[in-house]
């Protein structure tokens, strides 16, 4: 069966599922408010790996992602089909931003605190949507179900545990990855 790889966790997926609802199925925090609509954009990804085993950004993911951030392979969870039978590997915004903090707070061996402090503050930048007025004529026209705040704050219970109780050997991104992250 094939897999895709969500913070570093291995999951198997059937072709043509969301990669959000593989996420989910298997408790893998992704995070999500909208139950899918793909509105609140907490469910955005980075595409490390097997990009070509997913569906291609679709019109919304176009619209409330910028272009030069499709470029550098984000995606939304609750837009992206998993359509290929090769490996996924991802890494969530909530990870990618649990992972910095942890550097700025236990510095990795050889890393600086105050570069990896302006790296976390730097990827920040990119949590608000890209499209900010069109995301917020899109969330007029949704209500946030009860079951996907439930959701949102068990994820984040999960990021919670995970930045507790993980050593800092996982704090930063692999150092091929960090470049590409610091980018906007």
């Amino acid at each position: 069966m094939p897999t895709v790889i969500v913070n570093d966790e291995a999951l198997e997926y059937e072709v043509g599922e969301q990669l959000l609802d593989v996420a989910r199925r298997n408790s893998s925090h992704i995070g999500f408010l909208c139950s899918g609509k793909g509105i609140c954009q907490t469910c955005t990804c980075r595409v490390l790996e097997g990009q070509e085993n997913l569906s291609p950004p679709n019109e919304l993911e176009q619209i409330l992602i910028s272009e030069a951030r499709l470029e550098q392979n984000y995606r939304l969870a609750c837009q992206t089909k998993l359509q290929g039978t090769g490996s996924v590997k991802i890494l969530s915004r909530a990870e990618e931003i649990r992972r910095l903090a942890l550097g700025v707070v236990q510095p990795p061996p050889g890393t600086n605190p105050g570069e990896n402090l302006g790296r976390f503050l730097n990827r920040l930048t990119g949590v608000l949507p890209s499209n900010l007025p069109e995301t917020l004529k899109r969330l007029t026209k949704i209500q946030v179900s009860p079951n996907g705040v439930q959701h949102w704050t068990s994820d984040l219970g999960h990021v919670v545990d995970r930045m507790l109780n993980t050593d800092s050997t996982t704090a930063l991104p692999v150092p091929s990855e960090q470049s590409k992250l610091t980018k906007q």
